[in-house]
Protein backbone atom coordinates (compact mmCIF):
# COMPACT_ATOMS: atom_id res chain seq x y z
CA UNK A 1 0.00 0.00 0.00
CA UNK A 2 0.97 3.67 -0.32
CA UNK A 3 1.95 3.96 3.35
CA UNK A 4 4.56 1.19 3.41
CA UNK A 5 7.69 3.22 2.61
CA UNK A 6 6.44 5.90 4.99
CA UNK A 7 6.24 3.23 7.71
CA UNK A 8 9.93 2.36 7.27
CA UNK A 9 11.10 5.99 7.14
CA UNK A 10 9.03 6.90 10.20
CA UNK A 11 10.41 3.90 12.08
CA UNK A 12 13.97 4.93 11.25
CA UNK A 13 13.36 8.49 12.50
CA UNK A 14 11.70 7.21 15.68
CA UNK A 15 14.64 4.87 16.34
CA UNK A 16 17.00 7.83 15.97
CA UNK A 17 14.79 9.96 18.30
CA UNK A 18 13.75 12.55 15.72
CA UNK A 19 10.61 14.36 16.86
CA UNK A 20 8.94 15.85 13.79
CA UNK A 21 5.45 16.23 12.38
CA UNK A 22 4.89 12.76 10.95
CA UNK A 23 1.68 13.83 9.21
CA UNK A 24 3.72 16.39 7.27
CA UNK A 25 6.36 13.73 6.64
CA UNK A 26 3.73 11.44 5.14
CA UNK A 27 2.31 14.21 2.96
CA UNK A 28 5.74 15.25 1.67
CA UNK A 29 6.75 11.65 0.93
CA UNK A 30 3.55 10.51 -0.79
CA UNK A 31 3.32 13.71 -2.86
CA UNK A 32 6.92 13.54 -4.06
CA UNK A 33 6.90 13.20 -7.88
CA UNK A 34 9.37 10.28 -7.77
CA UNK A 35 7.63 8.35 -4.97
CA UNK A 36 8.34 5.55 -4.19
CA UNK A 37 12.06 5.93 -4.81
CA UNK A 38 15.33 6.65 -3.05
CA UNK A 39 15.20 10.19 -4.42
CA UNK A 40 11.84 10.72 -2.69
CA UNK A 41 13.28 9.58 0.65
CA UNK A 42 16.33 11.85 0.51
CA UNK A 43 14.22 14.73 -0.77
CA UNK A 44 11.88 14.49 2.20
CA UNK A 45 14.77 14.24 4.67
CA UNK A 46 16.28 17.38 3.11
CA UNK A 47 12.92 19.11 3.43
CA UNK A 48 13.03 18.53 7.20
CA UNK A 49 16.70 19.62 7.31
CA UNK A 50 17.80 16.16 8.46
CA UNK A 51 21.37 15.44 7.43
CA UNK A 52 21.42 12.30 5.30
CA UNK A 53 23.52 10.36 2.85
CA UNK A 54 22.37 8.07 0.05
CA UNK A 55 25.25 5.87 -1.01
CA UNK A 56 26.14 2.71 -2.86
CA UNK A 57 28.75 1.00 -0.69
CA UNK A 58 30.80 -2.20 -1.06
CA UNK A 59 28.88 -5.30 -0.03
CA UNK A 60 31.15 -6.77 2.61
CA UNK A 61 31.48 -7.28 6.36
CA UNK A 62 33.97 -4.43 6.83
CA UNK A 63 31.51 -1.93 5.33
CA UNK A 64 28.66 -3.13 7.56
CA UNK A 65 30.80 -2.59 10.66
CA UNK A 66 31.20 1.09 9.74
CA UNK A 67 27.49 1.69 9.26
CA UNK A 68 25.18 2.90 12.08
CA UNK A 69 22.90 0.57 14.02
CA UNK A 70 19.85 1.59 11.96
CA UNK A 71 19.75 2.46 8.27
CA UNK A 72 17.43 2.16 5.29
CA UNK A 73 18.57 -0.09 2.50
CA UNK A 74 17.56 -1.54 -0.83
CA UNK A 75 17.67 -5.27 -1.56
CA UNK A 76 18.42 -6.97 -4.85
CA UNK A 77 14.70 -7.81 -4.96
CA UNK A 78 13.94 -4.06 -5.26
CA UNK A 79 12.53 -3.92 -1.74
CA UNK A 80 13.13 -1.18 0.80
CA UNK A 81 14.00 -2.46 4.27
CA UNK A 82 14.96 -0.99 7.63
CA UNK A 83 18.14 -2.67 8.81
CA UNK A 84 19.07 -3.07 12.47
CA UNK A 85 22.51 -4.38 13.28
CA UNK A 86 22.55 -6.75 16.26
CA UNK A 87 25.23 -8.83 17.98
CA UNK A 88 24.11 -11.98 16.19
CA UNK A 89 23.59 -10.51 12.73
CA UNK A 90 20.96 -8.21 11.25
CA UNK A 91 17.22 -7.74 11.75
CA UNK A 92 15.31 -6.55 8.69
CA UNK A 93 11.93 -4.82 8.85
CA UNK A 94 10.11 -5.05 5.53
CA UNK A 95 7.52 -2.70 3.99
CA UNK A 96 4.69 -5.04 5.06
CA UNK A 97 5.88 -4.57 8.70
CA UNK A 98 7.20 -8.12 8.99
CA UNK A 99 10.60 -8.76 10.58
CA UNK A 100 13.20 -11.34 9.77
CA UNK A 101 16.67 -12.05 11.15
CA UNK A 102 19.64 -12.75 8.89
CA UNK A 103 23.18 -13.92 9.34
CA UNK A 104 25.68 -11.38 7.99
CA UNK A 105 26.66 -13.54 5.00
CA UNK A 106 23.02 -14.26 4.14
CA UNK A 107 22.20 -10.55 4.22
CA UNK A 108 25.17 -9.63 2.02
CA UNK A 109 24.01 -12.18 -0.58
CA UNK A 110 20.69 -10.30 -1.07
CA UNK A 111 21.97 -6.76 -0.41
CA UNK A 112 22.31 -4.24 -3.22
CA UNK A 113 24.73 -2.03 -1.26
CA UNK A 114 22.41 0.98 -1.60
CA UNK A 115 21.78 2.67 1.75
CA UNK A 116 20.31 5.81 3.34
CA UNK A 117 21.79 6.90 6.64
CA UNK A 118 20.82 9.90 8.74
CA UNK A 119 22.93 12.08 10.97
CA UNK A 120 21.44 12.17 14.47
CA UNK A 121 24.00 14.68 15.80
CA UNK A 122 22.48 17.58 13.82
CA UNK A 123 18.98 16.84 14.98
CA UNK A 124 16.45 19.62 14.20
CA UNK A 125 14.44 21.11 17.02
CA UNK A 126 11.29 19.29 18.04
CA UNK A 127 8.44 20.30 15.74
CA UNK A 128 5.81 22.45 17.49
CA UNK A 129 3.04 20.40 15.89
CA UNK A 130 4.66 17.23 17.27
CA UNK A 131 4.70 18.71 20.78
CA UNK A 132 1.05 19.77 20.49
CA UNK A 133 0.04 16.35 19.20
CA UNK A 134 1.86 14.61 22.05
CA UNK A 135 0.17 16.87 24.61
CA UNK A 136 -3.26 16.24 23.03
CA UNK A 137 -2.63 12.49 23.00
CA UNK A 138 -1.57 12.60 26.64
CA UNK A 139 -4.70 14.54 27.62
CA UNK A 140 -6.92 12.05 25.78
CA UNK A 141 -5.33 9.08 27.57
CA UNK A 142 -5.55 10.91 30.90
CA UNK A 143 -9.25 11.68 30.35
CA UNK A 144 -10.05 8.04 29.58
CA UNK A 145 -8.10 6.86 32.63
CA UNK A 146 -9.89 9.35 34.89
CA UNK A 147 -13.31 8.20 33.63
CA UNK A 148 -12.39 4.52 34.08
CA UNK A 149 -10.93 5.14 37.54
CA UNK A 150 -14.01 7.10 38.59
CA UNK A 151 -16.26 4.36 37.23
CA UNK A 152 -14.55 1.70 39.31
CA UNK A 153 -14.36 4.07 42.30
CA UNK A 154 -18.13 3.79 42.71
CA UNK A 155 -17.63 -0.01 42.98
CA UNK A 156 -19.79 -1.38 40.15
CA UNK A 157 -21.03 -4.96 40.32
CA UNK A 158 -19.30 -7.68 38.32
CA UNK A 159 -22.08 -7.55 35.74
CA UNK A 160 -21.86 -3.75 35.39
CA UNK A 161 -18.06 -3.84 35.02
CA UNK A 162 -18.16 -6.62 32.39
CA UNK A 163 -20.99 -4.95 30.49
CA UNK A 164 -19.19 -1.59 30.35
CA UNK A 165 -15.85 -3.14 29.32
CA UNK A 166 -17.58 -5.08 26.53
CA UNK A 167 -19.25 -1.86 25.34
CA UNK A 168 -15.86 -0.11 25.16
CA UNK A 169 -14.45 -3.12 23.31
CA UNK A 170 -17.35 -2.85 20.86
CA UNK A 171 -16.52 0.81 20.25
CA UNK A 172 -12.89 -0.07 19.51
CA UNK A 173 -13.81 -2.83 17.03
CA UNK A 174 -16.40 -0.54 15.41
CA UNK A 175 -13.75 2.13 14.86
CA UNK A 176 -11.51 -0.45 13.19
CA UNK A 177 -14.40 -1.43 10.89
CA UNK A 178 -15.04 2.21 10.11
CA UNK A 179 -11.38 2.84 9.26
CA UNK A 180 -11.43 -0.19 6.97
CA UNK A 181 -14.52 1.16 5.21
CA UNK A 182 -13.09 4.64 4.76
CA UNK A 183 -9.79 3.32 3.43
CA UNK A 184 -7.48 4.19 6.34
CA UNK A 185 -4.80 1.58 5.84
CA UNK A 186 -3.61 -0.53 8.78
CA UNK A 187 -1.34 -3.49 8.18
CA UNK A 188 -2.50 -5.14 11.43
CA UNK A 189 -6.15 -4.93 10.43
CA UNK A 190 -5.28 -6.03 6.89
CA UNK A 191 -3.59 -9.17 8.22
CA UNK A 192 -6.48 -9.85 10.58
CA UNK A 193 -9.05 -9.44 7.80
CA UNK A 194 -7.22 -11.72 5.37
CA UNK A 195 -5.96 -14.31 7.84
CA UNK A 196 -7.73 -17.15 6.01
CA UNK A 197 -8.51 -17.72 2.30
CA UNK A 198 -12.24 -17.43 3.04
CA UNK A 199 -11.95 -14.15 4.96
CA UNK A 200 -12.10 -10.67 3.47
CA UNK A 201 -13.49 -7.70 5.39
CA UNK A 202 -13.76 -5.46 2.32
CA UNK A 203 -16.00 -7.90 0.44
CA UNK A 204 -18.43 -8.05 3.35
CA UNK A 205 -18.34 -4.37 4.33
CA UNK A 206 -18.87 -3.18 0.74
CA UNK A 207 -21.69 -5.62 0.00
CA UNK A 208 -25.33 -4.55 -0.32
CA UNK A 209 -26.26 -6.23 2.96
CA UNK A 210 -23.85 -3.98 4.89
CA UNK A 211 -26.31 -1.07 4.51
CA UNK A 212 -29.46 -0.49 6.48
CA UNK A 213 -32.36 1.32 4.77
CA UNK A 214 -29.87 2.38 2.09
CA UNK A 215 -28.55 5.12 4.38
CA UNK A 216 -26.94 3.63 7.48
CA UNK A 217 -23.94 1.38 7.20
CA UNK A 218 -23.74 -1.40 9.75
CA UNK A 219 -20.52 0.25 10.94
CA UNK A 220 -22.54 3.40 11.71
CA UNK A 221 -25.08 1.42 13.72
CA UNK A 222 -22.28 -0.39 15.53
CA UNK A 223 -20.49 2.83 16.54
CA UNK A 224 -23.75 4.46 17.69
CA UNK A 225 -24.97 1.32 19.49
CA UNK A 226 -21.85 0.61 21.54
CA UNK A 227 -21.17 4.28 22.28
CA UNK A 228 -24.72 4.67 23.58
CA UNK A 229 -24.39 1.53 25.71
CA UNK A 230 -21.08 2.70 27.18
CA UNK A 231 -22.38 6.18 28.03
CA UNK A 232 -25.72 4.88 29.31
CA UNK A 233 -24.07 2.14 31.38
CA UNK A 234 -21.72 4.61 33.04
CA UNK A 235 -24.62 6.98 33.84
CA UNK A 236 -26.73 4.09 35.16
CA UNK A 237 -23.90 2.83 37.38
CA UNK A 238 -23.15 6.26 38.82
CA UNK A 239 -26.88 6.87 39.42
CA UNK A 240 -27.57 3.39 40.86
CA UNK A 241 -30.23 2.76 38.17
CA UNK A 242 -31.14 -0.74 37.00
CA UNK A 243 -29.66 -2.16 33.80
CA UNK A 244 -32.95 -3.70 32.67
CA UNK A 245 -33.21 -1.57 29.52
CA UNK A 246 -29.62 -2.39 28.55
CA UNK A 247 -30.10 -6.12 29.12
CA UNK A 248 -33.27 -6.01 27.01
CA UNK A 249 -31.65 -4.28 24.06
CA UNK A 250 -28.68 -6.68 24.25
CA UNK A 251 -31.08 -9.63 23.96
CA UNK A 252 -32.96 -7.97 21.09
CA UNK A 253 -29.66 -7.53 19.22
CA UNK A 254 -29.03 -11.29 19.07
CA UNK A 255 -31.19 -11.94 15.95
CA UNK A 256 -29.02 -9.42 14.06
CA UNK A 257 -25.95 -11.53 14.85
CA UNK A 258 -27.69 -14.59 13.37
CA UNK A 259 -28.48 -12.60 10.21
CA UNK A 260 -24.86 -11.39 10.00
CA UNK A 261 -23.47 -14.93 10.18
CA UNK A 262 -26.03 -16.19 7.65
CA UNK A 263 -25.32 -13.33 5.22
CA UNK A 264 -21.56 -13.81 5.36
CA UNK A 265 -21.77 -17.59 4.93
CA UNK A 266 -24.53 -17.97 2.32
CA UNK A 267 -24.64 -14.65 0.42
CA UNK A 268 -21.15 -13.10 0.33
CA UNK A 269 -19.46 -16.43 1.04
CA UNK A 270 -16.66 -14.57 2.77
CA UNK A 271 -16.01 -14.00 6.43
CA UNK A 272 -15.32 -10.62 8.00
CA UNK A 273 -13.24 -11.28 11.15
CA UNK A 274 -14.01 -7.78 12.46
CA UNK A 275 -17.74 -8.36 12.04
CA UNK A 276 -17.47 -11.74 13.74
CA UNK A 277 -15.68 -10.06 16.65
CA UNK A 278 -18.62 -7.66 16.98
CA UNK A 279 -20.95 -10.70 16.96
CA UNK A 280 -18.88 -12.23 19.77
CA UNK A 281 -19.06 -9.02 21.83
CA UNK A 282 -22.86 -8.91 21.41
CA UNK A 283 -23.20 -12.52 22.55
CA UNK A 284 -20.93 -11.91 25.53
CA UNK A 285 -22.96 -8.85 26.52
CA UNK A 286 -26.16 -10.88 26.38
CA UNK A 287 -24.51 -13.64 28.43
CA UNK A 288 -23.17 -11.18 31.00
CA UNK A 289 -26.66 -10.92 32.53
CA UNK A 290 -25.94 -14.20 34.28
CA UNK A 291 -23.24 -12.42 36.29
CA UNK A 292 -25.90 -10.15 37.74
CA UNK A 293 -28.30 -10.65 40.58
CA UNK A 294 -31.33 -10.60 38.27
CA UNK A 295 -32.35 -13.02 35.56
CA UNK A 296 -34.07 -12.71 32.20
CA UNK A 297 -37.41 -13.76 33.72
CA UNK A 298 -37.67 -10.83 36.13
CA UNK A 299 -36.76 -7.95 33.81
CA UNK A 300 -39.00 -4.94 34.40
CA UNK A 301 -39.87 -1.82 32.42
CA UNK A 302 -37.90 0.90 34.19
CA UNK A 303 -38.85 4.36 32.89
CA UNK A 304 -35.60 6.01 33.99
CA UNK A 305 -33.43 3.19 32.62
CA UNK A 306 -35.26 3.31 29.28
CA UNK A 307 -35.00 7.09 29.14
CA UNK A 308 -31.22 6.98 29.74
CA UNK A 309 -30.82 4.36 26.99
CA UNK A 310 -33.01 6.32 24.56
CA UNK A 311 -31.22 9.58 25.36
CA UNK A 312 -27.80 7.94 24.86
CA UNK A 313 -28.86 6.48 21.49
CA UNK A 314 -30.23 9.81 20.24
CA UNK A 315 -27.17 11.74 21.49
CA UNK A 316 -24.63 9.34 19.98
CA UNK A 317 -26.62 9.11 16.74
CA UNK A 318 -26.74 12.90 16.37
CA UNK A 319 -23.04 13.30 17.15
CA UNK A 320 -22.05 10.52 14.76
CA UNK A 321 -24.20 11.81 11.90
CA UNK A 322 -22.42 15.14 12.33
CA UNK A 323 -18.91 13.70 12.63
CA UNK A 324 -18.90 11.05 9.90
CA UNK A 325 -19.23 13.47 6.92
CA UNK A 326 -16.35 15.48 8.40
CA UNK A 327 -14.19 12.34 8.68
CA UNK A 328 -14.97 11.37 5.09
CA UNK A 329 -14.18 14.88 3.87
CA UNK A 330 -10.93 14.88 5.81
CA UNK A 331 -9.93 11.57 4.24
CA UNK A 332 -10.84 12.83 0.76
CA UNK A 333 -8.97 16.07 1.44
CA UNK A 334 -5.81 14.12 2.33
CA UNK A 335 -5.94 12.28 -0.98
CA UNK A 336 -6.61 15.51 -2.86
CA UNK A 337 -3.77 17.25 -1.03
CA UNK A 338 -1.32 14.51 -1.99
CA UNK A 339 -2.42 14.67 -5.65
CA UNK A 340 -2.18 18.47 -5.57
CA UNK A 341 1.37 18.52 -4.26
CA UNK A 342 2.46 15.69 -6.55
CA UNK A 343 1.23 17.76 -9.50
CA UNK A 344 2.66 21.01 -8.17
CA UNK A 345 6.09 19.50 -7.44
CA UNK A 346 6.54 18.19 -10.97
CA UNK A 347 9.83 19.78 -12.06
CA UNK A 348 8.95 19.73 -15.77
CA UNK A 349 5.76 21.72 -15.14
CA UNK A 350 7.62 24.23 -12.99
CA UNK A 351 10.33 24.77 -15.60
CA UNK A 352 7.68 25.18 -18.31
CA UNK A 353 5.93 27.86 -16.23
CA UNK A 354 9.26 29.55 -15.48
CA UNK A 355 10.38 29.55 -19.11
CA UNK A 356 7.05 31.01 -20.16
CA UNK A 357 8.03 34.41 -18.72
CA UNK A 358 10.24 36.90 -20.59
CA UNK A 359 13.97 36.93 -19.94
CA UNK A 360 15.36 39.91 -18.01
CA UNK A 361 19.02 40.88 -17.80
CA UNK A 362 19.56 41.03 -14.04
CA UNK A 363 23.25 41.99 -13.87
CA UNK A 364 24.22 45.56 -13.03
CA UNK A 365 27.81 46.41 -13.92
CA UNK A 366 30.28 48.04 -11.52
CA UNK A 367 28.25 47.84 -8.32
CA UNK A 368 28.79 45.58 -5.32
CA UNK A 369 25.45 44.11 -4.28
CA UNK A 370 24.75 41.75 -1.38
CA UNK A 371 25.64 38.31 -2.68
CA UNK A 372 24.90 35.13 -0.70
CA UNK A 373 25.50 31.43 -1.28
CA UNK A 374 27.80 29.93 -3.92
CA UNK A 375 28.83 32.58 -6.43
CA UNK A 376 29.86 29.85 -8.91
CA UNK A 377 26.48 28.16 -8.87
CA UNK A 378 24.67 28.18 -12.24
CA UNK A 379 21.42 28.81 -10.36
CA UNK A 380 21.11 32.57 -9.91
CA UNK A 381 18.36 33.99 -7.72
CA UNK A 382 17.59 37.69 -7.56
CA UNK A 383 15.37 39.11 -4.80
CA UNK A 384 14.22 42.70 -5.23
CA UNK A 385 13.25 43.96 -1.82
CA UNK A 386 12.80 46.91 0.52
CA UNK A 387 13.34 46.97 4.32
CA UNK A 388 10.06 48.86 4.77
CA UNK A 389 8.03 46.37 2.69
CA UNK A 390 5.77 44.23 4.87
CA UNK A 391 5.51 41.36 2.37
CA UNK A 392 9.29 41.25 1.93
CA UNK A 393 9.65 39.88 5.45
CA UNK A 394 8.16 36.50 4.59
CA UNK A 395 10.10 36.44 1.30
CA UNK A 396 13.40 36.82 3.17
CA UNK A 397 12.40 34.11 5.63
CA UNK A 398 11.52 31.70 2.80
CA UNK A 399 14.75 32.33 0.92
CA UNK A 400 16.73 32.17 4.15
CA UNK A 401 15.52 28.59 4.57
CA UNK A 402 16.41 27.75 0.97
CA UNK A 403 19.94 29.10 1.42
CA UNK A 404 20.32 27.15 4.64
CA UNK A 405 19.22 23.91 2.92
CA UNK A 406 21.15 24.49 -0.33
CA UNK A 407 24.19 26.67 0.44
CA UNK A 408 26.27 25.20 -2.39
CA UNK A 409 23.57 25.00 -5.08
CA UNK A 410 22.28 28.58 -4.98
CA UNK A 411 23.72 32.04 -5.63
CA UNK A 412 21.41 34.78 -4.36
CA UNK A 413 21.60 38.53 -4.92
CA UNK A 414 19.72 41.03 -2.75
CA UNK A 415 18.71 44.15 -4.68
CA UNK A 416 17.06 47.11 -2.96
CA UNK A 417 14.23 49.15 -4.42
CA UNK A 418 14.11 52.07 -1.97
CA UNK A 419 13.56 55.85 -2.20
CA UNK A 420 16.70 57.80 -3.17
CA UNK A 421 16.07 60.25 -0.32
CA UNK A 422 18.69 59.27 2.30
CA UNK A 423 16.47 60.57 5.11
CA UNK A 424 13.98 57.77 4.46
CA UNK A 425 14.25 54.85 6.90
CA UNK A 426 14.29 52.24 4.11
CA UNK A 427 17.24 54.02 2.50
CA UNK A 428 19.13 54.21 5.81
CA UNK A 429 18.64 50.49 6.54
CA UNK A 430 19.61 49.49 2.99
CA UNK A 431 22.82 51.55 3.14
CA UNK A 432 23.73 50.08 6.51
CA UNK A 433 23.13 46.53 5.24
CA UNK A 434 25.37 47.22 2.22
CA UNK A 435 28.09 48.49 4.55
CA UNK A 436 27.85 45.44 6.82
CA UNK A 437 28.13 43.22 3.74
CA UNK A 438 31.20 45.06 2.42
CA UNK A 439 33.14 45.24 5.72
CA UNK A 440 31.82 42.18 7.56
CA UNK A 441 31.47 38.47 6.90
CA UNK A 442 28.67 36.14 5.84
CA UNK A 443 27.54 35.48 9.40
CA UNK A 444 27.20 39.19 10.16
CA UNK A 445 25.24 40.02 7.01
CA UNK A 446 22.95 37.02 7.45
CA UNK A 447 22.20 38.02 11.05
CA UNK A 448 21.68 41.66 10.05
CA UNK A 449 19.33 40.76 7.19
CA UNK A 450 17.38 38.45 9.47
CA UNK A 451 16.95 41.12 12.16
CA UNK A 452 16.07 43.83 9.60
CA UNK A 453 13.31 41.67 8.10
CA UNK A 454 11.85 40.24 11.29
CA UNK A 455 8.07 40.34 11.35
CA UNK A 456 7.62 42.98 14.06
CA UNK A 457 10.89 44.86 13.60
CA UNK A 458 11.04 48.55 14.45
CA UNK A 459 13.39 49.93 11.78
CA UNK A 460 14.05 53.15 13.70
CA UNK A 461 15.15 51.06 16.67
CA UNK A 462 17.14 48.80 14.32
CA UNK A 463 19.07 51.86 13.07
CA UNK A 464 19.64 52.99 16.67
CA UNK A 465 21.13 49.59 17.55
CA UNK A 466 23.10 48.99 14.34
CA UNK A 467 23.96 52.60 13.54
CA UNK A 468 23.82 54.46 10.24
CA UNK A 469 26.24 53.73 7.43
CA UNK A 470 29.51 55.68 7.70
CA UNK A 471 30.14 55.16 3.99
CA UNK A 472 27.81 56.41 1.28
CA UNK A 473 26.19 53.74 -0.90
CA UNK A 474 23.93 56.24 -2.67
CA UNK A 475 25.36 55.36 -6.07
CA UNK A 476 24.66 51.65 -5.51
CA UNK A 477 21.08 52.30 -4.42
CA UNK A 478 20.58 54.70 -7.34
CA UNK A 479 21.82 52.10 -9.83
CA UNK A 480 19.51 49.51 -8.30
CA UNK A 481 16.58 51.96 -8.42
CA UNK A 482 17.33 52.82 -12.05
CA UNK A 483 17.39 49.12 -12.96
CA UNK A 484 13.98 48.66 -11.31
CA UNK A 485 12.51 51.65 -13.20
CA UNK A 486 14.00 50.64 -16.55
CA UNK A 487 12.69 47.07 -16.20
CA UNK A 488 9.34 48.12 -14.73
CA UNK A 489 9.92 46.31 -11.45
CA UNK A 490 7.53 48.51 -9.51
CA UNK A 491 6.77 46.24 -6.57
CA UNK A 492 8.54 44.27 -3.86
CA UNK A 493 9.27 41.52 -3.26
CA UNK A 494 10.11 40.41 -6.81
CA UNK A 495 11.87 37.10 -7.37
CA UNK A 496 13.83 36.08 -10.49
CA UNK A 497 15.42 32.73 -11.31
CA UNK A 498 18.20 33.00 -13.90
CA UNK A 499 16.54 36.10 -15.32
CA UNK A 500 13.03 34.64 -15.39
CA UNK A 501 10.27 35.95 -13.14
CA UNK A 502 9.20 33.38 -10.56
CA UNK A 503 5.79 31.94 -11.65
CA UNK A 504 2.86 33.42 -9.74
CA UNK A 505 1.06 30.05 -9.58
CA UNK A 506 3.78 28.79 -7.22
CA UNK A 507 4.64 29.78 -3.67
CA UNK A 508 8.20 30.89 -2.93
CA UNK A 509 8.57 27.93 -0.57
CA UNK A 510 7.97 25.61 -3.54
CA UNK A 511 11.32 26.67 -5.01
CA UNK A 512 13.10 24.37 -2.55
CA UNK A 513 11.56 21.34 -4.28
CA UNK A 514 13.16 22.22 -7.63
CA UNK A 515 16.68 23.27 -6.61
CA UNK A 516 18.19 19.89 -7.41
CA UNK A 517 16.46 19.65 -10.80
CA UNK A 518 17.38 23.21 -11.74
CA UNK A 519 21.05 22.74 -10.87
CA UNK A 520 21.47 19.27 -12.39
CA UNK A 521 19.48 19.84 -15.57
CA UNK A 522 19.77 23.51 -16.41
CA UNK A 523 17.43 24.21 -19.26
CA UNK A 524 17.09 27.92 -18.47
CA UNK A 525 19.64 29.68 -20.66
CA UNK A 526 20.18 33.35 -21.16
CA UNK A 527 19.49 34.31 -24.79
CA UNK A 528 22.12 36.17 -26.75
CA UNK A 529 21.83 39.93 -26.40
CA UNK A 530 21.75 41.72 -29.73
Amino acid sequence: MDDQLFFLLKKLLVKENFKINFEELKLQLLSHPSYPSLHAVTGVLNHFEIENLALEVPQNVETLKQLPTYFLSFLETKQFVLVKQTRDGLELTFEDETKKSFEVDDFISIWSGIIVVIEAENMPQTDAHFKGKEVAKGLQILSVLLIVCFFFYVKPSLFEAIYCILSLTGIWISVLILKQELGFYSKTVEKFCTAAPSSNCDDVLKSRGASFLGFFKLSDLSVIYFSALAIGAIIATLSSITYDAFVTISLLALPITIYSIYYQYYVVKKWCPLCLTIVLVLWLQAASVFFGNSSITNLEFDVLSNFILFFSLVLCGAIWLFLKPLLKKQHEFKKLEIDHYKFKRNADLFKAALNNSDYLETNIAEINEISLGNINSPLKILLVTSPSCYYCKSAHLDLEKILRKHPDEVHMTIRFNVPEDSSQIANKVAQRLLEIYNVGNNKEINESLHSAYEENVDLEKWITINGESSTSFKSTLKAQKTWCIDNRVNFTPALYINGKFFPRVYDRTDLSYFIEDLTEQIEITEPAIN
